[in-house]
């Protein structure tokens, strides 16, 4: 059913840039009702903070994990070793990285 609201919707550099795309159209609605409320107006007030301090937050944990996500990258592709800069050692000279898989 909503698929083909999306569909009708035009498919502009507006609507792409602005995500609108994976919204159907009741969804749109809803969300533009949202922001009239003064819920809504705060959580717009402040949605630029939140989405720095998450940018902020994936690039401290990015910084602080670059070496065991290099290794693991070079573990699970050994194919880059010697083309990538980050996997010129070979895999069995690397110390094992921690395992997050259960």
């Amino acid at each position: 059913m909503f698929r083909d609201a999306r569909k009708r919707r035009p498919q502009n550099k507006i609507n792409k840039t602005a995500g609108l795309q994976y919204f159907p159209d009741d969804d749109i609605k809803a969300l533009a009702q949202f922001y009239a409320t003064p819920a809504g107006q705060h959580f717009n007030e402040h949605s630029a903070d939140t989405a720095t301090d998450s940018m902020k937050l994936g690039q401290e944990f990015a910084a602080a994990n670059m070496g065991r996500i290099f290794a693991q990258i070079c573990s699970d592709y050994p194919e880059l070793q010697g083309k990538a800069q980050f996997c010129s050692a070979s895999v069995a000279e690397r110390p094992a990285a921690p395992s997050s898989h259960k």
